[in-house]
């Protein structure tokens, strides 16, 4: 029965965790502890309580620097577009957590990434240029805008990024013009969805 508590254990962390030195260190410890060989034990449970807020902890804080280096490993293997395609999200995904932490040369660094990954993404070319403008270097952002618009020159959002930075810049003129543009488009691009369905 002991063996038993071990390997369910075991296979928990190792479903909630992966291969982590620390879960095995907390299943040795949950099985030398366990007197009876009984869940019903207070130090079992205790052991399984403390073994889940490891799971939930080790699950919810991961290091951002760890997730780049799963990305960066996605790089360096051959992929097929669709596993391209989901790293590059991927790599855009963790670059908007970055962002929402303000850590903006970090967010850089990882729509950098997506856009190596995959050029084309426009949701990770836009993220770039607020993340540029957060760094702050509104040059690299509005260049970054730019090209979000020949990219897709009915994109919305680069003439809102143009027009922080023409404000920013005190432009006014330019301003108003790029955030006149932003509403136009994005009514265009309502209308487009709501009348056609084409979104």
């Amino acid at each position: 029965m002991r063996s038993s508590v071990r390997c369910k254990i075991l296979i928990l962390s190792n479903t909630l965790l992966g291969h982590n030195p620390r879960v095995y260190a907390w299943t040795a410890w949950v099985a030398s502890c366990h007197p009876v060989a009984n869940m019903k034990s207070p130090p079992a449970l205790f052991a399984l309580l403390a073994l889940f807020l490891l799971a939930v902890a080790g699950t919810t804080l991961i290091d951002h620097s760890g997730a780049m280096l799963l990305i960066r490993a996605d790089n360096t293997a051959p992929q097929s577009s669709i596993e391209r395609r989901e790293a590059a999200y991927r790599a855009n995904n963790i670059g908007a957590a970055l962002l929402e932490q303000y850590k903006a040369k970090e967010a850089v660094e990882s729509f950098t990434r997506a856009l190596q990954i995959k050029p084309d993404l426009l949701v990770a070319r836009v993220n770039l240029s607020i993340a540029l403008y957060y760094l702050p270097d509104a040059d690299g952002a509005k260049k970054e805008a730019e090209r979000g618009l020949k990219q897709d020159p009915n994109a919305p959002q680069p003439h809102y990024i143009l027009g922080l930075i023409a404000r920013g810049q005190t432009r006014f003129d330019d301003a108003i013009a790029e955030f006149q543009e932003r509403l136009r488009r994005s009514l265009t691009t309502k209308l487009r969805c709501t009348i056609w369905a084409s979104c």
